[in-house]
């Protein structure tokens, strides 16, 4: 037999006879797991706060071991919500005659406070803080205790006592910054974080992250921004300061001091970020928030000074395709257009340039409705970057120039094609199934349209969430056909004005929804081509005629 398994063997049965052979052992582990049923019991009861039944439960573990502070701080949680106070009181001084732990002794005036007595409450404390005063924990429970009973400025007293008793000016940092917040005191709160932060930068994460959770309204945000500023005169740490307070601007939409903030940012010697010197890190960060926040203004100046003072950095083409893409979110066509068109040239098979040659055909397409110059963009990107991460997106936008153009056939055969690539997450199956339904739709080919939408619709089980982008749409236009396909010659003229809308020929698609209105009046579609004569007159700019409908 295997040496090793014979010592397995070996030890395994040893150690089942001695959990055989004494039964101490055995009866020890039945408590423990008794008790531990006891305990989630009791805390079952607590949640449905079911206290007196909790309490019996804590108080029958307390009797057994006194020295457990969870059976204990059982006990005195449920009794202090039942009001039993005297009965509190005799447990917590048996408590203390049993022990030296100090602790007993801040619960006991804790309770006396609820009790009203406020005076031997505060006697005992005091008692306690002078018996202890080197003892750091000491002013951690009186404070505790304090703080429990809203004592917010006692708190902060025996926080600041423990200090000077212990000569340590860097404790209680958390303990206080908590209560000045409580208090609504932000700079206070702040100055015990930067505090903190001069002897611990590599906090910054963090201490940043605390700060943003009282600083989001911007009046209290801009008051500690007038203190951040102030203390960039003394610290040792302006980097880390100032990026404090450029966030701050940032995260309370003051974008204009943030980019100024930025900038200086940018230009500082600062170890802290890893290296000295930065070529656009700090800019580039600011514009990408702006971007993401619709301050297209802002992220395009970011983007410029990234490119004209740092024409060297490794965000370049990055910030190149942001200052596109700023541009274009503004209106200004053209000029993103130049834009893109110079990323493309500068670094043709940087992933961006991919990116790039797309929205240019997005621009000709959707902007400027240039049809033939965004199909002509659209195929172009499809054979330079074939299989790349734009190639789905493409397939369908050359499907809607197409569309566009009145050529459904070639349009359904470019919505197919990412079914025959074999990209077949529901997504884009929806999309395709969708995008050919509503060319059915236009066609007044219903049933073929109807049996498209219902495969949308029949899996929604198996979707998640994210999984439905195109569920809705597709409930609704079954909905329309199967309420109208009685009034054939109705749907047929709200089916062609949804081509003309799709051509942008916006006086054929009124003319058309206006025949409905004039020709079909009882006709179920009459409420859906008055929501679309007012959305096409608004388009047109024809807002007074648009609040008619």
């Amino acid at each position: 037999m295997n040496t090793h398994r014979l010592k397995t063997i070996t030890m395994s049965v040893f150690v089942l006879l001695i959990c055989f052979s004494d039964p101490s052992r055995q009866t020890m582990a039945q408590t423990q797991q008794q008790n531990n049923n006891r305990i989630r019991l009791a805390q079952n009861y607590e949640r449905q706060g079911k206290y007196d039944a909790a309490l019996r439960l804590y108080l029958n573990l307390f009797n057994q071991v006194h020295t457990n502070q969870l059976y204990y701080q059982g006990v005195k949680r449920n009794m202090l919500r039942l009001n039993m106070y005297d009965q509190l009181v005799a447990i917590i001084e048996s408590q203390i005659r049993r022990t030296t732990d100090p602790r007993y002794h801040a619960d006991l005036g804790d309770v006396y406070y609820r009790k009203g007595n406020h005076d031997k409450a505060s006697e005992i404390w005091q008692q306690l803080l002078e018996t202890y005063s080197t003892n750091r924990s000491v002013y951690s429970y009186v404070a505790n205790a304090m703080t429990r009973n809203r004592l917010y400025d006692e708190a902060i007293k025996v926080y600041k006592l423990g200090r000077q008793k212990l000569g340590r000016d860097d404790t209680f940092v958390f303990e206080l910054a908590n209560l000045y917040v409580l208090r609504l005191n932000f700079k206070a709160a702040t100055l015990e974080y930067l505090g903190y932060l001069e002897k611990h930068p590599n906090q910054f994460g963090y201490i940043e992250n605390r700060i943003a959770n009282y600083t989001k309204e911007p009046e209290d945000a801009l008051q500690v921004a007038e203190l951040l500023k102030a203390s960039l005169e003394t610290t040792t740490r302006e980097y880390l300061v100032r990026k404090l307070l450029a966030d701050l601007y940032l995260r309370v939409e003051e974008y204009g001091k943030s980019l100024r903030e930025f900038q200086v940012l940018e230009r500082m010697d600062a170890p802290e970020r890893g290296k000295t010197r930065s070529t656009g890190q700090e800019l580039y960060f600011f514009a990408e928030k702006a971007l993401q926040a619709g301050e297209f203004k802002f992220a395009q100046q970011a983007y410029d000074l990234i490119l004209d003072k740092y024409p060297s950095s490794p965000f370049k083409v990055r910030a190149s395709y942001g200052l596109a893409r700023a541009k274009q979110m503004q209106g200004f066509a053209n000029e993103a257009i130049q834009a893109y068109e110079a990323l493309i040239a500068t670094a043709p098979q940087n992933p961006w340039s991919e990116d790039a040659l797309f929205q240019i055909g997005e621009i000709y397409f959707a902007d400027l409705f240039e049809v033939d110059k965004a199909l002509d963009t659209f195929k172009s990107l499809v054979e330079k970057y074939p299989g790349g991460k734009k190639t789905l997106d493409t397939y369908f936008r050359i499907g809607d120039c197409l569309t566009a153009k009145g050529n459904f056939a070639d349009a359904r055969t470019w919505y197919e094609k990412p079914l025959d690539a074999g990209k077949t997450n529901w997504v884009v199956k929806d999309r395709a199934l969708y995008k050919t339904a509503y060319l059915d739709f236009m066609r007044g080919e219903y049933d073929p349209a109807l049996e498209r939408l219902n495969r949308i619709t029949e899996d929604m089980q198996k979707k998640t969430a994210s999984d439905q982008n195109y569920v809705n749409d597709a409930l609704e236009l079954i909905i329309l056909i199967e309420e109208n396909k009685k009034k054939a010659d109705a749907l047929s003229a709200y089916a062609q004005a949804q081509q003309f809308r799709l051509q942008r020929k916006y006086s054929e698609a009124i003319d058309k929804l206006q025949g409905i209105l004039k020709n079909f009046p009882s006709a179920g579609i009459v409420d859906e081509a008055l929501l679309d004569l007012g959305e096409l007159e608004n388009s047109r700019g024809n807002h007074a005629a648009a609040i008619d409908y």
